[in-house]
């Protein structure tokens, strides 16, 4: 009983950090039924593009890039002393000899793997649950998480991991008051953006009135903030020169605090390392945040895959969803607001979503999982295969079952490291397990 309570509690909070309204939160606290249709009778499109419904689906190309962040952060330790760090990392697809695939029996306590094609190649444990916060992977070379203080002021925790294929992630920390009200709402995701080495985090106020702020961090100081309205999450693309775009899912563009549509937009960077900016200025190259696409009620996660396709989930007061890829192409920064293609529509919202690259002739994935519109637990992770061919993103078939939690209805998140590797995180009690997973060789 406990469990299902600390579950309910859980989908509770990342339906209201995607912006349902407070009559749908309020009747779902006092045991209602808000939103339907039944998981177990709704069907699921897939491989439909809102402006056009051609396309095509065959392999894409290998795992790049995914760009290059540095970053110095100060911090302390376990022990309390002072530390500092600074690294530069962010390249994908890289070889080297295949991994070795540990025995079901070393994982079966946290995660049951339901695709043959991927195998399990590491086990970390952290000291600290993750709660309900996502991890984001971070420019130091590993999971980045956020710990939220009483007065609203939080530390970034950045991870690292032990040589070998198992044991204890260690962490530094750096401190941040960002002076974000008493009031306000953390979204709970911070992400190392590729753009002049910003750590990214948003804030809201408490409906009915979301207003709030994208915070643009440097080390442990807010070098930037920006006006925006329900904002929930944020993921960064790579450009030349430090340059790059801030992509967020809200009610409003970087810049606005006027309640807008519900949708994915874009902000590009502009200026230079000393005065960077993502709004028109003194700079007459920068241009103004758009709306790439408006879809949905409510916002939900967005990605990037290493190959700088971007990937969005967003739900509907009908108890929909509706997740859809941009190529790299129409996401990149300068490019033009752009429909997307609708890789999946199914029951529920959720809060957490990743996606590896196509590779060779094996396709890309989005793993993603949803949480049920009528009981308001977490379900079984699914992945949704697509493919990049000539530059366009398609879906292939629907959704199947990727990862299911050895304690029912646990919260399972997901992020893609360096190597183009899916880390799935999981709350143990006091403190979580990461299952790395790869491709199997």
């Amino acid at each position: 009983m406990l469990q299902i309570k600390r579950n309910r509690a859980r989908a509770l909070a990342a339906m209201m950090m995607t912006g349902l309204g407070s009559a749908a939160v309020t009747a779902a606290g006092c045991g209602g039924d808000p939103i339907s249709p039944s998981p177990t009778t709704s069907s699921v499109t897939t491989g439909v593009d809102p402006s056009t419904t051609s396309g095509t689906s065959s392999s894409g190309g290998a795992g790049g890039a995914g760009g290059s962040s540095e970053l110095t952060v100060s911090s302390t330790d376990g022990s309390g002393g002072s530390t500092a760090a600074s690294s530069t990392s962010g390249s994908g697809g890289s070889g080297g000899s295949a991994p070795t695939c540990l025995d079901a029996a070393a994982f079966a306590d946290v995660l049951t793997l339901q695709d043959p094609a991927l195998c399990v190649i590491a086990r970390y444990n952290a000291a600290e649950p993750l709660g309900y916060s996502p991890p984001s992977w971070g420019a130091h070379g590993g999971p980045l998480t956020l710990r939220v203080a009483m007065d609203n002021t939080f530390d970034l925790v950045r991870w690292k991991a032990p040589a070998g294929a198992m044991g204890a992630l260690t962490k530094q920390e750096a401190h941040v008051n960002a002076m974000v009200p008493m009031s306000g709402f953390l979204s709970g995701q911070a992400v190392d953006v590729p753009v002049f080495g910003w750590t990214a985090l948003s804030w809201t106020g408490v409906s009915p009135n979301l207003a709030g702020e994208l915070l643009l961090i440097k080390g442990a100081a807010v070098d930037k903030r920006y006006p925006t309205y329900g904002a929930y999450a944020n993921a960064g693309i790579p450009a030349a020169n430090s340059q790059g775009r801030v992509l967020l899912t809200g009610l409003s563009p970087v810049g606005d605090a006027k309640e807008g549509s519900n949708g994915l937009y874009a902000a590009d960077s502009c200026g230079t390392a000393a005065q960077p900016s993502l709004l028109p200025g003194g700079d007459v190259t920068c241009k103004a945040p758009i709306t790439v696409a408006a879809w949905g009620n409510a916002s939900g996660p967005v990605t990037v895959d290493h190959d700088g396709n971007a990937f969005a989930v967003m739900s509907s007061f009908d108890g929909t969803q509706e997740a859809r890829g941009f190529d790299a192409a129409s996401i990149a920064r300068g490019a033009a607001p752009a429909s997307g293609v609708t890789l999946f529509k199914i029951p529920g919202f959720g809060s957490n979503v990743a996606a590896v690259a196509p590779k060779a002739a094996a396709p890309g994935f989005v793993a993603y999982q949803p949480i049920s519109p009528t009981t308001f637990l977490p379900e079984d992770m699914i992945e949704q295969p697509y493919t990049v061919t000539s530059g366009k993103l398609a879906a292939v078939g629907a959704p199947k079952p990727l990862l299911k939690s050895a304690v029912a209805n646990a919260l399972i998140y997901v992020i893609v490291d360096d190597q183009d590797r899916l880390w799935a995180g999981v709350d143990t009690g006091t403190g979580a397990t990461y299952v790395v997973l790869a491709r199997t060789p």
